[in-house]
């Protein structure tokens, strides 16, 4: 692991650290792309149930998001 570091075209680098650098970045943003496809994957449903709210409605308060996918918003407290 490389750390935070930046390099830009005057740091001097060999061509072997920049090839590791490209491959975790490649790597960083492949395993980026699966775990958000397979997000959108699981809760395909609940992304076409506000794409057809906000065709309705240009925009959805919190509660009314909570209220299109079924949820219950934890901000709101039950009466006891």
């Amino acid at each position: 692991m490389l750390g935070l570091v930046c390099f830009n075209e005057e740091t001097n680098i060999s061509s072997e650290t920049k090839k590791v650098i490209d491959s975790e970045i490649k790597a960083l943003c492949q395993s980026a792309y699966e775990k958000a496809k397979n997000i959108i994957k699981s809760n395909e449903r609940q992304l076409h149930l506000i794409a057809e709210a906000l065709l309705d409605k240009e925009t959805l308060s919190a509660e009314e998001l909570y209220r299109v996918v079924g949820l219950k918003n934890p901000k709101v407290k039950a009466n006891a």
